[in-house]
């Protein structure tokens, strides 16, 4: 199934993206800068705005607590190696289609994705979230982004929105 309200499916990112636009009742639009802050993929979900990274890794995901008993740290670790510095990027992503959106979409929620090209899982694949940010495999990725909710009408409206308020990424 075609996206009939697709608004541009660029060619950026690693390969984990590249084919978002057959999936389900989605807008997308490409790469985008704002604020000097570059912008992989904004998918407009019939639930939420989505802003996906793509990460080409290798080795084995993992959610680590590294905080004390009494309170709670967790990072994300790729192939042993701490990289909550992704998720961090992430939020900073968030926070400039927070503001693109503006005051006439502020009811839209945003969720941050990184999706992990070329990582191992485990036996049993479950999508992981430091920080309120969700890391999942590509296969996972049409799902989390096409759950049902209450954007359906509005979707084209925020992809044009975002399209006029975020540049193209050169």
């Amino acid at each position: 199934m075609r996206w009939p309200n697709r608004v541009d499916t660029g060619e950026r990112g690693a390969s984990g993206t590249s084919g978002l636009s057959d999936w389900g009742e989605v807008s997308m639009t490409g790469g985008a800068k704002r604020h000097g802050q570059a912008l992989d993929r904004i998918a407009i979900g019939p639930s939420r705005v989505f802003v996906i990274d793509a990460k080409k890794y290798t080795g084995k995901i993992e959610v680590r607590d590294v905080g004390s008993l009494l309170r709670a740290d967790l990072r994300l670790y790729v192939k042993g190696r701490d990289r909550t510095k992704l998720v961090d990027g992430m939020l900073r992503q968030m926070e400039v289609v927070r503001t693109a959106l503006g005051e006439e979409f502020a009811d839209v929620e945003i969720n941050g994705v990184l999706c992990f090209v070329g990582c191992e899982w485990g036996w049993i694949k479950r999508t992981k979230r430091v920080k309120g940010v969700t890391s999942l495999w590509p296969a996972a990725l049409p799902d989390h982004v096409s759950s049902a909710g209450a954007l359906n009408e509005r979707i084209k409206h925020i992809a044009e929105h975002l399209r006029v308020s975020l540049r193209p990424a050169t």
